[in-house]
């Protein structure tokens, strides 16, 4: 307890009180000269830098083998749906509106699209193809008479 000195006591100055500025204008200026001429020095010797790779890139550039004329068009920008949502419920009312109504496929060829419902009521009405046609469904190739018949 010895060291403990109290505020009101006296400090190494002698004068009683908290410490003094100890501070010095001279110093601040000094620092302050000092970094604003590493600030400069530092910019220039940046510059300098700069400039030598500026150079570098140009002669790189020179040897580099010429552009075809294609490559100086832009990229086409993507083509954005503004409402998706809407443009599902279009796109699903015209795809149930061309399964549901009549429509040629091949019309020299005589092949015409016939609405779903109506085309399950024709097949339960006709009568069913004949067997003697029969086809392997992994092959395709026409089944041995004898299993067709089976």
């Amino acid at each position: 307890m010895a060291d403990y000195v109290p505020q009101t006591g006296a400090t190494l100055r002698g004068q009683p009180g908290h410490e003094g500025n100890i501070l010095s204008i001279k110093g601040l200026v000094i620092f302050t000269v000092a970094l604003i001429v590493t600030t400069v020095l530092v910019d220039y010797g940046t510059a300098v830098v700069m400039n030598l790779f500026v150079r570098e890139e140009a002669s790189n550039r020179a040897l580099a083998p010429p552009r075809f004329v294609d490559d100086l068009k832009p990229f086409p920008a993507p083509k954005l749906q503004a409402d998706p949502t809407s443009d599902l419920i279009r796109f699903k009312a015209d795809q149930l509106a061309r399964l549901n109504s009549f429509w040629w496929a091949d019309k020299k060829a005589g092949l015409a699209h016939v609405p779903i419902e109506q085309a399950i009521d024709m097949l339960v009405k006709s009568p069913a193809p004949p067997v003697s046609n029969a086809v392997n469904p992994v092959t395709g190739l026409p089944l041995p008479k004898e299993e067709a018949k089976k």
